[in-house]
């Protein structure tokens, strides 16, 4: 929201608030100041905030309110700066049931005044009005003669401070009165109006749109409407898209002489709703979405009239207009106001100092100082607390005592309350479990993971999920067993959007009911592949392939210095991986997780592709198979280079790759370094019940270069033994 400074002082009196002494104190007050703009208005030079508000406090989204509420946080420095109220020209306002007046006082103390004095029978006047939906109040004036012609000045002024551009007297002053007071309110031309609708004697009523029903802006738009768009209708015919869109042949221009301006209280929940399914959003439709009240509308429409009243724009009727009180929309808020209930709550001091320690500020008159500036009404005070009513502008974010207790803190300010820290007999430190989490957590993502976040509910995934007995949709009615559909939909729903591949991980709880009793498990789940890679710079990118998706997990259990077994899964519940391509990890017997590749009929739905794995660790289970590193080792990088060799078999599909993986470790004694696998293939022209398999032997020798002969004899000796003790076949 833009806030012209000058617009402010003005209208709360403090003619000495410098802008640095302001923005500290919205600041500790709880506002975001986005920046600060100098800008040169019809020859003024003006400062213009950028505050961010919170959505709650609809009250201050406009310059009263915002006025307001600096008046209570300046509560205490009041008398620092120079108060004196703006001057006001004597308004003769000859609207009243008596003889004509002059006022000249404070702004919005006139308004206040007619409020009082004339608009109490409309709180009390309910009127049956023909067809009123989603509205709580309506009402329309026409007026006298006049002349369409540019805005005064310092209209003009205002209206460029906050970014809005001047049209003429008529709609600058409704847009100005829009901005000070948070109301907006709407004109057509009363003659046009007349024309299109053939008669003077007009009849308003607002409805949903029907099926199929379209709405003509002008000749050349016309909108197809959904059935939560809300329209305005005058003698049965629609003239407007409430707070979007206006007919083109009613608006008003420079040959306009007479005017019809309506307003009211509408549904903000359907008004949001249309807009979002038209994709139209203005001014007057983001003012109707927040939780407007009679009280402000009764005082906006006073301010209206008596700013038109200045520029000599007056109305045929003698006495104020009827704002109709409809009651087909049942809004809590608008009933409490017309029967005078307002929202009443209770405060304790000492529940007060409990959640906020002891400060000067939090005595017995400080409190109530602060509730009065805050425009709260004290009924009944005691030693003990107090009782009072909430004002009307903010029954819709305070509801509880401790909500009051917050706004005290706000006015105070933050910095009035001594941060105390807890006294403490030992130094804290992590569990054996957090300190696993972090370390697997920095290694994934030094290995080009994400970490996600979900919810812990889902949807139906086992007959042994714990169910909500009161979830808040259906569609979330159980808790999540474990925590890889949600990544899989999550990166499916990725490339849904367009955007690269998601590898991600996520550490959070699985829940399940084993023999009637509910189980809660850490787990770390991930989800990566997809990407395309080289192992050479000419090579062509392509997916990671089963072994290599392998490799990056033992990768992972090297950093953590443990010692994994891969075996088949005996888990039935795993119908989402490859039924031939996913296993069963094990440390000393005992499972503690799953690996594998994503079944392709799951790839094809989620839109990716068959190179796709996931895996998931139960962090219990490895927590205490898992030694934290206290001390750390290192070895001498070797000087001299390594010998490489390639070797390629056919081996039978009943044996291990572990039994020929340990055999080699075996006979290649303290030269051989490592043993990469870095292919499989299975199908023709290889037998049935076999499968190909390529590895790479890296020797090494730290004192000297090995000889080839050494490397050859060592190979042969291998390939030898291979070929004897199982059912392989060395390839050439």
């Amino acid at each position: 929201m833009y806030i012209s400074l000058k617009w402010v002082q003005n209208i709360t009196g403090l003619k000495h608030l410098s802008l640095a002494v302001l923005s500290e104190r919205l600041t500790l007050a709880g506002f975001e100041i986005e920046e600060t703009v100098q800008k040169l208005t019809l020859s003024e030079i003006d400062f213009i905030l950028d505050v961010s508000l919170t959505a709650n406090r609809s009250d201050i989204f406009n310059i009263k309110g915002f006025a307001k509420e600096l008046l209570s946080i300046f509560f205490q420095e009041k008398e620092q700066f120079y108060v004196k109220s703006p001057p006001l020209n004597p308004v003769k306002f000859s609207m009243l049931n008596e003889n004509p007046i002059q006022i000249q006082c404070k702004p919005f103390v006139w308004e206040n005044f007619i409020q009082k004095k004339l608009f109490y029978q409309n709180k009390k006047n309910k009127v049956n009005l023909p067809v009123f939906e989603a509205c709580s109040s309506f009402f329309f004036i026409e007026s006298n003669n006049l002349n369409v012609n540019s805005g005064p000045k310092w209209l003009q002024k205002y209206l460029l401070s906050s970014n809005v551009n001047p049209i003429n007297n008529v709609l600058d002053t409704i847009n100005f009165v829009t901005l000070e007071t948070g109301y907006p309110f709407f004109a057509c031309d009363l003659n046009k109006l007349k024309k299109y609708v053939n008669t003077a004697t007009f009849s308003f009523s607002t409805r949903y749109a029907s099926a199929q029903q379209t709405f003509q802006v002008d000749s050349d738009r016309i909108i197809s409407l959904q059935p939560n768009n809300l329209l305005l209708y005058l003698n049965e015919k629609p003239i407007s898209i409430l707070g979007l869109l206006t007919l083109k042949e009613i608006e008003i221009d420079e040959t306009t002489t007479n005017i019809l301006i309506y307003g009211g209280l509408f549904d903000p929940v359907q008004i949001r709703k249309s807009s979002q399914s038209l994709g139209i959003r203005t001014e007057q439709s983001v003012s109707l979405e927040k939780n407007l009240n009679f009280n402000g509308l009764e005082q906006a429409f006073i301010r209206l009239i008596i700013l038109f009243n200045v520029q000599h724009i007056t109305f045929t009727k003698d006495d104020l207009p009827t704002i109709h009180r409809i009651d087909t929309l049942k809004k809590t808020s608008f009933i409490n106001y017309v029967e005078n209930k307002r929202p009443l709550l209770k405060l304790s001091y000492k529940e007060v100092r409990n959640l906020l320690g002891s400060s000067l500020l939090l005595e017995r008159g400080k409190i109530v100082t602060i509730l009065k500036a805050l425009y709260f009404h004290i009924i009944q005070e005691t030693s003990d607390g107090c009782e009072l009513y909430i004002p009307f502008s903010r029954e819709f974010d305070i509801e509880r005592e401790v909500d009051i207790i917050e706004e005290i803190v706000r006015i105070s300010g933050f910095t009035s309350f001594l941060s105390i820290v807890p006294h403490y007999q030992k130094v804290g430190k992590f569990s054996k479990l957090e300190k696993l989490k972090r370390l697997l957590r920095k290694s994934l993502i030094e290995l080009g993971f994400n970490e996600v976040l979900h919810y812990s509910i889902s949807t139906l995934q086992s007959s042994n999920q714990l169910e909500l007995k009161n979830p808040i949709v259906p569609e979330s009615s159980y808790f999540r067993i474990n925590l890889l559909h949600q990544l899989i939909q999550k990166a499916g729903i990725n490339r849904k959007q367009k955007n690269n591949i998601l590898e991600a991980f996520e550490i959070g709880r699985g829940y399940s009911v084993l023999n009637g009793n509910i189980v809660e498990s850490e787990l770390i789940s991930g989800i990566f592949g997809g990407n395309l890679y080289r192992s050479y710079w000419n090579e062509e990118g392509k997916p990671i392939n089963w072994f290599e998706a392998k490799g990056l997990m033992e990768h992972l259990f090297d950093l953590l210095g443990i010692s994994v077994m891969w075996g088949k899964s005996v888990n039935k519940n795993m119908n989402f991986l490859h039924p031939g391509r996913y296993g069963q990890l094990f440390i000393n017997n005992q499972s503690f997780g799953i690996f594998g590749q994503i079944h392709p009929k799951i790839a094809k739905t989620n839109l990716l592709i068959n190179e796709t794995y996931v895996f998931e660790f139960n962090l219990e289970i490895l927590k205490t198979l898992w030694q934290a590193k206290q001390l750390y080792t290192y070895k001498p990088y070797s000087l001299f280079p390594a010998s490489l060799v390639d070797l390629a078999c056919i081996k039978n599909d009943s044996i291990a790759f572990k039994e020929v993986e340990t055999k080699i470790w075996e006979i290649g004694g303290p030269l051989l370094e490592s043993i990469n696998l870095f292919d499989y293939y299975s199908g023709l022209p290889i037998p049935s019940g076999y499968h190909s398999l390529g590895f790479k032997l890296k020797f090494r020798n730290f004192d000297r270069t090995l000889t080839n002969e050494e490397v050859d004899s060592i190979v042969k000796k291998i390939t030898n033994s291979l070929e004897k003790d199982f059912d392989i076949k060395m390839r050439k």
